[in-house]
């Protein structure tokens, strides 16, 4: 492969001005990230309904494309062309084989996250005690087991050399057990796209869970009050362009963006960490009403498990690094809403947040 292939840079006027603007030897794909952002915003402004209707399209697309997959994958295992065992094949054993496992698990966190998302909507479900439980532990069960059958045929049809080394393994598992040209253009743009709206997709869910969280904690006065205006449509406008201006700069600022993926896990980690010990102290509070309750066992083994994946197993400073100034900047935001506001957090009433939202 050239140099050109492997890394590619903007030919012509054209490019080298874009190439200014955005500080990056790739301008077209952050002309598109930036892009997608405006579209999720605009599909977020329209209001719960409607993100939630392209949410379950875009779904239905993600899982056509993993059930593909899979039966790739029984296809290669009834006709005696996969390698069964090679799944279950360490490179590494005793402790280093545990350290691949944290790690794996660690970096296969990102692949879950929406699910905590859907608890901050949990508001919108019209019985959320009775629906919502076990709605969440339905998807959470249906797409490990999705995710095992993936990883399951991705490591039974691909060598492990080939696979970890790849940069489109499904594209290998495709080529491998279907004996396709997966360097055709048609295989290539279609994997692209699914791509692209997989990752629309988790975009649209974490853009419409922040701007919702951040309404939230504007009511509890944690926040300025502007960020509990709302618009015609009943939806966090302020909100909205806020979480989609912050992701635009975080685009535009941050050359790798593999390292924001993972300061993301790190910093979810952080917050399951805290929310599995909130259960636990909570759980002596008396409470009026009818609620779920988990068994003891299952916050605490939540917080060990997140403790671990907090510790730098394959991970490099510069990813807590990163973690340290969104922290700071969360802080600097609070402390700028208490000088202003005199208020810590105490719950004031919605109205008196939301009567000037027009202005």
């Amino acid at each position: 492969m050239s140099d050109t292939t492997r890394n590619p840079r903007p030919s012509g006027r054209g490019g080298s001005q874009w190439t200014g603007v955005f500080g990056t030897e790739n301008p077209a794909t952050v002309l598109i990230a930036i892009l997608v952002i405006l579209l999720v915003a605009a599909v977020n402004y329209r209001g719960v309904g409607e993100s939630i209707k392209v949410n379950i399209a875009i779904t239905l697309v993600e899982l056509s494309g993993l059930i593909f997959i899979i039966l790739v994958g029984a296809k290669v295992l009834f006709s005696g062309d996969g390698d069964p065992g090679q799944a279950f094949e360490f490179k590494e054993s005793g402790f280093g084989a545990l350290t691949g496992l944290t790690a794996g698990a660690a970096t296969a966190f990102y692949a879950f996250i929406g699910f905590e998302d859907s608890v901050n909507m949990a508001e919108e479900v019209r019985d959320p005690v009775r629906s919502f439980p076990p709605s969440l532990l339905t998807g959470i069960f249906a797409a490990s087991i999705i995710y095992l059958l993936v990883g399951f045929t991705a490591a039974m049809t691909v060598p492990l050399d080939v696979l970890t080394e790849s940069s489109g393994p499904l594209l290998e598992v495709v080529e491998r057990g279907l004996d396709w040209d997966a360097s055709t253009l048609f295989s290539v743009i279609a994997m692209i796209v699914i791509a692209m709206i997989a990752v629309s997709n988790t975009m649209l869910i974490n853009m419409l869970m922040a701007s919702r969280l951040l309404y939230g904690m504007a009511n509890q006065g944690v926040l300025p009050a502007p960020f509990a205006w709302v618009s015609p449509r009943k939806t966090p406008w302020f909100g909205i362009v806020f979480t989609s201006a912050l992701s635009i700069l975080l685009i535009v600022t941050t050359e790798d963006l593999t390292g924001l993926s993972d300061t993301t896990v790190l910093l979810l980690t952080s917050v399951f960490l805290l929310v599995n010990i909130s259960v636990l102290v909570l759980r002596r509070d008396p409470v009026s009403h009818q609620h779920f309750t988990t068994p003891v066992f299952l916050p605490v083994i939540g917080a060990l498990v997140a403790l671990v994946f907090l510790m730098p197993i394959n991970r490099t400073g510069e990813i807590y690094q990163i973690a340290i100034y969104l922290m700071v900047g969360g802080l600097a935001l609070w402390a700028l809403n208490f000088l202003v506001t005199r208020r810590t957090g105490t719950v004031v009433a919605e109205e008196d947040l939301t009567r000037d939202s027009d202005g």
